[in-house]
């Protein structure tokens, strides 16, 4: 009986973590555009992060504009979602399957260059050279 008990609850621990990688139809929220905006910055949407960045930037909240911006600059894949297809060689009866790697995509230009600048003029952090040079070189390999 026991064991039916932890095996129900080890079903039911990892059914509740999948939700958690859910994703919410940010279309339902198109009448307001500033929720839009929101809940596809949320789930990694590059432009609606940047812009987020921007409009905090320009209410001189600099913390929240530098993570905004940081999470749009960094470079991804160009589909969240793996692709899969059938292994090459093998027999029909095995089930292996290869991965193929989506192509990266650079970060946003906009929220790399914006970067820059907060770091080298210090807006609303200390000067850091090296942090800003780091930026630069990521837009010189875009």
């Amino acid at each position: 009986m026991k064991i039916i008990f932890y095996i129900l609850m080890a079903l039911t621990f990892f059914s509740l973590q999948a939700c958690g990688t859910m994703t919410v139809d940010c279309s339902t929220l198109s009448s307001d555009r500033n929720s839009y905006r929101n809940c596809m910055a949320k789930q990694g949407d590059p432009n609606s992060q940047y812009e987020l960045g921007v409009a905090a930037f320009e209410d001189q909240d600099y913390m929240r504009a530098i993570s905004w911006l940081k999470r749009a600059s960094k470079p991804r894949r160009e589909s969240p979602i793996p692709l899969y297809a059938d292994t090459v060689g093998y027999q029909k009866y095995q089930t292996l399957s290869l991965k193929r790697e989506q192509p990266m995509m650079s970060g946003h230009r906009g929220a790399l260059r914006m970067l820059v600048t907060i770091y080298e003029q210090g807006l609303g952090v200390n000067v850091d050279l090296e942090e800003a040079e780091k930026y630069r070189q990521m837009i010189n390999e875009l």
